[in-house]
C-alpha cells in the first residue's frame, strides 16, 4: 500500500535527520557516537529497502494503469 510506504519512508527520513543531528553532540563521546552511528546505518538500511520496496510497487502500478489504458 502506497500510503503505508510512504509513511514509513517519512518516519525514517525524519529518524535519519534526527540521528544527524545528535552526531555532533557526541563527538567526544565515543560510545554514544559509535552507538548512534550504528542506529544511522541501520536506518540508512531500512530506508533503502522501503525506497526499493515504493519503486517496484510504483512500476508494477504504473504498468498496471499502462496496461488498462492500452486496453481501451
Amino acid at each position: 500500500d502506497y500510503e503505508t510506504i510512504e509513511s514509513v519512508i517519512a518516519s525514517l527520513e525524519e529518524k535519519m535527520e534526527q540521528l544527524e543531528e545528535e552526531l555532533p553532540k557526541y563527538s567526544r563521546d565515543f560510545v554514544k557516537l559509535n552507538e548512534i552511528t550504528k542506529q544511522k546505518e541501520e536506518t540508512e538500511a531500512m530506508l533503502a529497502a522501503m525506497q526499493q520496496k515504493y519503486d517496484r510497487e510504483h512500476g508494477a502500478w504504473s504498468d498496471s494503469i499502462l496496461q488498462s489504458i492500452v486496453r481501451m
